[in-house]
């Protein structure tokens, strides 16, 4: 079986895939089950009641505060993530790199 990624964009709105589209943050990594499973426990659900949502993000009046909220959420996943299961941004840094967009950033020079 091959990895599933649950990411997110700037609206808050989680999807999952094989592949992090560009402009998208990876949230977790995983086997497809595992990360589903964690995503439909720790996110929250839309009004729709079917789409999730990084807690935090929609509400958020700037940049600076989905920034703020989205990190606070992956601190908490990489306390609770079950095993077998990566955090994807452990280790690197929010940075803005243009306008209504936020990007991880590891840190190192590429």
């Amino acid at each position: 079986m091959g990895t599933t990624y649950a990411y997110c964009w700037a609206s808050g709105t989680i999807w999952f895939g094989e592949d992090v589209p560009c402009g998208a943050l990876p949230i977790v990594e995983g086997e497809k089950d595992a990360v589903y499973r964690l995503m439909e426990t720790a996110a929250r659900y839309a009004c729709d009641g079917k789409t999730l949502l990084v807690p935090g993000i929609p509400e958020a009046e700037d940049l600076q505060a989905k920034a703020d909220a989205f990190a606070l959420w992956v601190e908490r996943l990489e306390k609770c993530a079950p095993e077998g299961l990566s955090v994807t941004l452990a280790g690197h840094q929010l940075t803005h790199s243009a306008p209504g967009r936020i990007t991880a950033d590891s840190g190192e020079d590429e």
